[in-house]
């Protein structure tokens, strides 16, 4: 079987090249037969004494684009035919055809195999283990299992072809109106929009990314990359042929010597999950030696990948060697300095190389960094130069960073904030809460962003000015004192004043303020989402706040710098090397060497090495995770993960699993409810309940070992279950009375941070817990069918009128329901709502930072649930799970 690498030939001058164009009207992705419409190159002769009718002195075999079948074997084919097209594609499926398709023999089944799921009796397995070493996926979950039978839905096949052809990113974003900026598959789905791999789904106007894809549509798009490769072939064919003819027609050339040139390669990372960019920094050129330190960063996911593989360098006096994390080239003394190195590299994912060239002379000042701020999805950095490179996430303005020179920077949430070598603040990115307005007037020092706020030291005064939103006090900075450093963690701050000591202010949900030492000198602090952590004069580190993931541990010995994350942090000891605590994925995959400052953010971490070099390493933030196929009857969203209930009433978890949250006993279910990162349900055969996951505030072990249940809910930490005799009784952690027996009859519960709120039997709505931001204070009148909980809002559907009610916490509109239509049903989540309209389809309000207010448009649903920022629904048409948004820690 011959790869489609090898399809189109290489062509000599005047060759002729013909060429199938498959026909691209209809909008649906459904197959279609391949129209070939031959395309003609001119042709010419080099020394211009025949006419375009002679024939040509060279010529080439025609190219035809292949077809799909020929590369697919007859057994799993099923293609043009009419037994299986509308069937659905399984991941092993896919990974069998990618791989016959892009290697020309087939593959040999490793002695190590990386996924679970699939054992060395799978005849597959060969393929799956092939698929992954390619770079087209790294499996499911939490990458250690493969998932074979699970189908695939078109914005994943929309990743798969992108990474699998090395589809180029395309020039701007795609217009389907249900993929925002910040959809997981975004930028896939644009590149392979641009090229005419796919116009959509049903009129065209979306893309339907979480639609199950059928074999027929599969096939459809895999012929049209056949296509493209061939347009593109055909294109670069003509643009040879022109310059051929160009470079005969002129008896002399002037050329140009290279010009000094960016530092940074013009290279979009191919695959989402590996490093966001690859980035050359190099030293001060001088009179003996330059060095020149390639690096990628190491944020690979899952372990696919390492760094950086030389392919082809040039010969002596530049000498390449691979080392820790990517490529050391070294340029001997030369005078002059070789003014253009060339070098081939690749990702060792990658099945190609990329080639770059380094500019290169005797009085360029190049960038090496001096500084770097990790925020939850994009970065920032501070180079040399003075000059700022912010890259990542950019759905918010972000990583649009301001020309100019600074002296510090500060990333977190979706805004950045910097300090102009002038003193300035200047900020960019969201500014949905006033985080990205900068001060009117004075100068200042120590920047520092949370997610949705800022605050700097005034430097006239020394005093902290903070700024954006204030749901948690986090504003209110001390009106006494002066301040030398100022740290930002999601709704709590923290500040170490000229006389060394400390203080915080903000949210304390967690003892991240009241926890904070009272007592001592400090040298160094930072606070993360919510916890904190300080260094003492005398070296020592100290943390308090959330603490139940082990990012209190912190470590023995002595240290220089300290920084946070959402759960983990790392420091930087006296003799310079690294440590991290916590839990965080990959985050205590620190590397060797010596440091002299990092940045901790949401999941991921960066630093800056002793000779001013980048390098990052940890993992991405977890998304809204592949929902389980079938038809399913109720669903819950958590923080962290979700659940559901399958019509045969057994139960599917997915989303992260750090405490076990995802392990639920073989069962079979009528209920269930997620938390932070804790699920209960109720047991179908007796009624009885069922929890696991986190029990730091005993959620687990508090639960009720007897009675009978009928409905149940799930808060941050908080559990509270409706009996068989209508009381209610909820236990856990909260504020009073959220926990032991409540009074009263009650139909449904739902139950939000701190707070929670039921529907009586009488129909009217009860709200206990927490009061801070009006959770109970604004209960409606009237009578209701159904309540919804949020973080720290609420949200009913009336009787009558079906209209909707909201109130407790509205900064970001969460709470300001629709005045016109009818509503069915409401789900409360972190800092938003969505409702199923009285036509089934769903509406959503409140914040948009994770897309979660992009419901599927046109879509019906039965049910909807929501917690955090992820948002599921089970749909109406066949029962199965649609969700948007995305997962993220509270």
């Amino acid at each position: 079987m011959t790869g489609i690498r090898g399809f189109v030939r290489s062509a000599g001058l005047g060759a002729v090249l013909t060429l199938g164009a498959a026909s691209f009207a209809q909008a649906q992705d459904e197959p279609v037969p391949v129209q070939v419409d031959p395309v003609q190159i001119e042709l010419f002769d080099p020394d211009g004494d025949k006419t375009p009718t002679d024939e040509p002195s060279i010529t080439a075999e025609p190219v035809a684009v292949p077809d799909v079948g020929d590369f697919i074997d007859e057994d799993f084919a099923c293609v043009g035919s009419s037994s299986c097209p509308s069937e659905m594609v399984p991941r092993w499926l896919a990974a069998l055809w990618l791989v016959q398709i892009l290697d020309e023999d087939p593959p040999a089944l490793a002695e190590e195999r990386r996924f679970s799921d699939v054992g060395e009796a799978n005849p597959l397995a060969a393929y799956i283990e092939r698929v992954a070493e390619l770079g087209i996926t790294s499996g499911c979950g939490d990458g250690t299992a493969f998932c074979p039978n699970s189908t695939i839905t078109r914005g994943q096949t929309a990743a798969f072809l992108t990474r699998a052809f090395d589809i180029p990113a395309a020039s701007q974003s795609a217009t389907f109106l249900d993929v925002g900026s910040g959809h997981r598959f975004a930028a896939a789905i644009a590149s392979v929009s641009a090229i005419g791999i796919t116009s959509g789904c049903g009129d065209g106007t979306a893309f339907c990314p979480e639609q199950r894809i059928t074999r027929g549509q599969f096939s459809a798009m895999l012929q049209r990359v056949f296509q493209w490769q061939a347009d593109v072939a055909a294109a670069e064919l003509a643009a040879q042929l022109e310059a051929e003819r160009a470079a005969a027609a002129t008896s002399t050339t002037t050329t140009t010597p290279p010009q000094p040139g960016p530092i940074v390669p013009p290279i979009t990372a191919r695959d989402e999950l590996i490093a966001d960019f690859i980035s050359i920094a190099r030293v001060d050129t001088g009179p003996v030696q330059r060095v020149i330190d390639v690096t990628a960063n190491d944020n690979c996911h899952r372990d696919q990948c390492t760094g950086l593989r030389i392919v082809d360098a040039p010969a002596a006096p530049v000498v390449a060697n691979v080392v820790t994390n990517g490529i050391e080239i070294t340029i001997a003394d030369q005078t002059p300095a070789p003014p253009v190195a060339t070098f081939t590299y690749a990702t060792s994912n990658s099945r190609s190389g990329v080639t770059v060239t380094l500019y290169i002379n005797d009085t360029q000042s190049i960038l090496r960094f001096t500084s770097i701020s990790v925020g939850d999805s994009h970065r920032c950095a501070l180079g040399i130069n003075a000059e700022l490179l912010c890259y990542g996430d950019n759905s918010d303005g972000q990583t649009d960073a301001p020309s100019g020179t600074f002296k510090e920077v500060a990333a977190a949430g979706s805004h950045s904030c910097a300090i102009t070598t002038d003193d300035i603040v200047d900020c960019w990115g969201d500014n949905e809460d006033g985080q990205s307005t900068d001060p009117q007037s004075g100068t200042f020092k120590s920047i520092t962003t949370g997610t949705a706020h800022s605050c700097a030291i005034d430097l006239a005064d020394e005093s902290i000015d903070c700024w954006g939103d204030n749901t948690d006090g986090q504003l209110d900075a001390p009106t006494t004192g002066t301040f030398k450093l100022v740290t930002a963690g999601e709704t709590h701050n923290c500040a170490i004043a000229t006389d060394d000591t400390l203080s915080c202010w903000g949210s304390d949900w967690f003892g991240e303020v009241s926890g904070a030492p009272n007592t001592g000198t400090f040298i160094a602090v930072s606070a993360g989402l919510t916890h904190s952590c300080a260094i003492a004069t005398a070296g020592t580190i100290s943390c308090w706040g959330f603490g139940l993931l082990g990012q209190l541990d912190a470590p023995q010995g002595t240290y220089t710098a300290v920084t946070s994350g959402e759960i983990h942090n790392c420091a930087i000891a006296t003799d310079g090397s690294a440590i991290c605590w916590g839990n965080s994925l990959d985050a205590n995959r620190v590397p060797s060497g010596r440091f002299t400052t990092m940045s901790a953010g949401g999941t991921d971490t960066c630093a800056i090495s002793t000779t001013g070099v980048l390098t990052c390493w940890g993992s991405h933030e977890p998304g809204a995770s592949e929902v389980p196929e079938g038809a399913f009857k109720k669903v819950s969203t958590g923080f962290t993960h979700a659940c559901a209930i399958a019509m045969n009433d057994t139960l599917s978890c997915w989303g992260e699993n750090f405490q076990g949250q995802l392990d639920a006993p073989q069962e079979t279910y009528s209920d269930v409810t997620v938390g932070r990162a804790h699920s209960c349900a109720i047991v179908m055969d007796d009624s009885s309940i069922s929890c696991w996951g986190d029990n730091a505030f005993n959620q687990i072990s508090n639960a009720p070992s007897t009675g009978t249940y009928k409905a149940i809910a799930a808060g941050s930490v908080t559990t509270c279950a409706i009996k068989g005799d209508d009381s209610m009784t909820c236990w856990g952690a909260g504020v009073e009375p959220l926990f032991g027996s409540i009074p009263g009859s009650y139909k449904s519960v739902s139950s939000g941070r701190a707070h929670a709120c039921a529907i009586r039997g009488d129909d009217t709505v009860f709200c206990f817990g927490a009061n801070d931001q009006g959770q109970r204070d604004g209960i409606p009148q009237g009578t209701f069918d159904s309540v919804s909980a949020g973080l720290l809002h609420t949200c009913a559907v009336a009787i009558g009128d079906d209209s909707v009610a909201c109130w407790g916490n509205n900064a970001a509109g969460q709470a300001t329901a629709p005045t016109t239509g009818t509503y069915k049903a409401v789900a409360g989540g972190r800092v938003h709502t969505c409702a199923i309209k009285g036509d089934d389809t769903v509406t959503c309000w409140g914040n948009n930072a994770n897309e979660q207010l992009d419901a599927p448009a046109g879509t019906t649903f039965k049910s909807i649930a929501s917690k955090s920022d992820l948002v599921c629904g089970i749909k109406l048409v066949d029962d199965t799970i649609e969700c948007w948004g995305s997962l993220s820690t509270p």
